[in-house]
């Protein structure tokens, strides 16, 4: 069982109310909803990274980890949320169209 969903059922079992979304909330999934459309296409475009050694990969997967990080706290602190609502619209439909 995902340790998500885990923690969900304990929380629901010790009986704490589920509280609304804040505007925060809103602003750091929204900006992850942008982010990784534009990290999977970056990701897709690095195969070259694959074909290195394991400690390689590695660190180029822990460098590439911490910028998609830094990028989705640096949007999610600069942009509302309707904006990366709207810049993601449109990640998502270049994404699935360069891979038609």
């Amino acid at each position: 069982m995902d340790l998500w969903l885990m923690d969900l059922i304990d929380r629901w079992s010790r009986g704490e109310r589920f509280r609304r979304a804040t505007p925060s909330d809103y602003r750091l999934w929204s900006a992850v909803f942008f982010v990784l459309p534009a990290a999977s296409f970056a990701l897709a475009k690095f195969k070259a990274l694959f074909d290195a050694s394991i400690f390689v990969v590695w660190v180029g997967l822990t460098v590439f980890g911490l910028v998609v990080l830094l990028s989705v706290f640096v949007c999610s602190r600069f942009f509302p949320a309707l904006i990366s609502l709207a810049l993601a619209t449109i990640a998502w439909i270049v994404l699935f169209r360069s891979l038609a």
